[in-house]
């Protein structure tokens, strides 16, 4: 099913990372800029990030004995410097882009394994995720996001995140969550994730791992002539498309069979 491979670590089967994106209000002042100070009840539900949900996390993720990676926007590093210190005093990793550079990314969903992204101006790697691995979807019910999903347990969500690492597991890929401490940190849904975590030990040949760490593995296999990644254009085109700009005042036009 993967046309194009990569060995992990210790003959491990797949890779685990679980990723938290710490954004706290920042998305909230990105869309309503004007207002967020007003949208008091959002600001309560993403406050509980920093306020009770990271503590919360910690706390679990030291039980587990996983460190794992936090992507906090540099807004939200200055506005809350007391969450990021409990994160790095608790052995997380920070992906600190001004100070070191761009090593990799994780915000597209292009393949299940590691490819490079390369532009005008260099490359770097992508450890791509998909929405079905994301908590929003699943929980979130928010008018000020314009996002109004049906409210569940948390049991379907494992469901759908379990099924996603079965097939992981069984082709090598490298599955990535992508969860917010305001969202996934809710009591029922910690209690989940270390459900899921259990379930993911028991089956073995699993390597929870940092996204760092993935990097410097990935990178290794690289430079050791052991493993070439995908290589995808960014962007892959330029907009707009000759042969589809439609000209000024001309009617839309269709065909049917």
């Amino acid at each position: 099913m993967i046309a194009n491979p990569i060995s992990w670590p210790d003959r491990n089967r797949c890779v685990v990372a679980l990723t938290w994106d710490v954004d706290v209000d920042s998305g909230l002042n990105y869309m309503h800029p004007d207002t967020a100070d007003n949208l008091v009840a959002t600001q309560s539900f993403l406050r509980y990030g920093p306020a009770i949900a990271i503590r919360r996390l910690m706390t679990l993720l030291r039980q587990l004995e996983l460190r794992q990676t936090f992507f906090v926007p540099g807004w939200v590093i200055e506005r809350y410097p007391a969450t990021v210190d409990a994160i790095l005093e608790n052995g997380h990793e920070v992906d600190l882009l001004i100070e070191a550079g761009f090593d990799y990314d994780s915000s597209l969903m292009g393949d299940d394994i590691p490819y490079m992204l390369k532009g005008a101006k260099g490359g770097l790697l992508e450890f791509a995720t998909d929405w079905t691995n994301d908590d929003w979807p699943h929980y979130v019910l928010n008018r000020d996001f314009r996002f109004m999903m049906p409210i569940s347990s948390p049991a379907p969500a494992m469901e759908v995140f379990r099924a996603e690492f079965d097939a992981a597991w069984e082709y090598g890929a490298l599955w990535i969550t992508v969860w917010h401490p305001f969202v996934s940190g809710r009591l029922a849904r910690p209690r989940a994730i270390a459900g899921l975590i259990d379930y993911m030990r028991k089956r073995g040949g699993v390597w929870l791992a940092r996204l760092d760490e993935v990097c410097d593995h990935t990178r290794r296999r690289m430079r050791d002539g052991e493993w070439r990644p995908r290589v995808e254009a960014i962007p892959p085109y330029r907009s707009p498309i000759p042969e589809l700009i439609r000209p000024r005042g001309a009617a839309g036009t269709g065909a049917k069979a």
